[in-house]
């Protein structure tokens, strides 16, 4: 197995490229993500849409100018999402996915459609921390296409990194995980082993109810 550079530390520098900022009701629910460039300068945002229980039941996706991109529709059996219809009006289609649990109440699969016919499916299989261990991937016809593995490090029983691994056991990418003095995820490294895409960094703000209420994107200098 091929190492590489692992990178997120200080000394790696990154440039922000963008804000990410969330709305909450007076429930604690988050109604409105806005995205924004390094200017500022508002790029899209969506609005999202709970039922009496507090489940998330529609997203309305739109463009600076307000016109609307996509819609999703969610439906639930009891407290479990069970599919998710989405109507890309760029596009003109309508695609979905319908989720299988286990009895831990996992997802364990999903199926995914492209206006009524399968195009393919996913199998996930979990650690029993909860934590998904290997994705199996399959195209319309159930041929498996790609067989992906993750471990993960953990430190005062929180994931501090996850590397995905391909079937013949080539690291693929590598997440690294930092926490704040309350146990919230604070800031996120993404990094890919062919080096072929840029480097991800993620840092997130809290308000002093907890809630997520921004974050700050940043790509590695080439």
């Amino acid at each position: 197995m091929a190492a590489f550079m692992v990178k997120g530390t200080n000394s790696e520098k990154y440039i922000k490229v963008g804000t990410r900022s969330y709305q909450y009701n007076n429930k604690n629910l988050c109604i409105e993500k806005q995205s924004y460039d390094v200017s500022n300068n508002l790029i899209s945002y969506a609005k999202y849409l709970y039922d009496d229980q507090g489940n998330k039941i529609g997203t309305l996706k739109y463009n600076a100018d307000s016109t609307l991109l996509a819609r999703y529709i969610y439906l639930y059996k009891d407290t479990l999402k069970v599919k998710t219809i989405k109507v890309d009006y760029r596009k003109d289609e309508e695609t979905s996915r319908e989720f299988t649990y286990n009895d831990e109440l996992q997802c364990v699969h999903t199926m995914y459609f492209n206006n009524g016919k399968t195009i393919k499916s996913i199998k996930t299989s979990y650690t029993p921390k909860g934590e998904s261990f290997r994705k199996q991937y399959f195209n319309g016809t159930n041929e498996l296409t790609r067989d992906l593995y993750f471990k993960y490090t953990y430190s005062n029983n929180r994931i501090v990194k996850k590397s995905k691994f391909s079937q013949d056991d080539k690291l693929l990418t590598q997440s690294l995980y930092e926490y704040n003095k309350k146990g919230h995820k604070h800031i996120y490294y993404l990094n890919y082993a062919s080096g072929k895409k840029k480097s991800k960094k993620r840092v997130y703000h809290y308000n002093d109810k907890g809630l997520h209420i921004s974050t700050d994107v940043f790509e590695l200098c080439p």
